[in-house]
């Protein structure tokens, strides 16, 4: 658990971990479930145990002033059970749950992606209202995050100017205190390709 909210708390996981079997979800809206009877085996990294422990013990955690972190970054080759512990975590907080891949934020259309990335936001934020906890509230899962999170050094051609701005959008929300209540894991198997913004301690 860090006491500031910027950036993105990275972890790895391995390949060792068995992921267990996704059963159902429980369907909220045509963009948001709570995913209910999903089961991981195996060791359940530590960072998830810190989320559920803080989510159990809030006001203890308030009374410190220790804050959650606002996202995490989900680190390790495919097949390795980053998507699903995803949807764990929101199955065992019972919360709103949104999941999209970076590719859905792209088309052919100037502007299309941070759109797309503003509403899914303010989706969540609404859902977490909604849900009525002073904790975590809603859950948005972003895989294959490099899609839209590479460094913008490397970036040109006549895309660049669009890829950028959707990278500003997402680091936007990330750092919105209208999304306290939001909890944004990111998913990739290319984490050195990631923009310094986005993994910043």
């Amino acid at each position: 658990i860090k006491t500031g909210l910027d950036g993105i708390q990275n972890f790895v996981v391995g390949a060792s971990m068995v992921a267990g079997i996704y059963c159902s979800i429980r369907l909220l809206s045509k963009t948001s479930t709570i995913p209910t009877n999903v089961q991981w085996f195996g060791p359940l990294p530590e960072e998830a145990q810190q989320i559920f422990a803080f989510t159990q013990n809030l006001k203890l955690f308030e009374q410190a002033g220790i804050t959650q972190s606002s996202s995490i970054l989900f680190e390790g080759p495919p097949g390795t059970g980053k998507s699903h512990l995803a949807r764990y975590i929101a199955s065992v907080l019972c919360v709103p749950y949104f999941e999209k891949n970076s590719g859905d934020f792209h088309n052919h259309y100037i502007g299309t992606g941070p759109k797309t990335m503003r509403e899914l936001f303010e989706k969540a934020r609404n859902a977490a209202f909604n849900t009525n906890t002073a904790g975590i509230g809603a859950i948005v899962f972003i895989d294959e995050i490099e899609g839209i999170g590479s460094k913008r050094s490397t970036l040109s051609g006549s895309c660049a100017t669009e890829e950028i701005r959707l990278l500003n959008a997402l680091l936007a929300e990330l750092t919105n205190p209208k999304n306290k209540h939001v909890l944004v894991i990111c998913a990739t198997n290319l984490a050195s390709m990631l923009d310094e913004a986005l993994v910043r301690p």
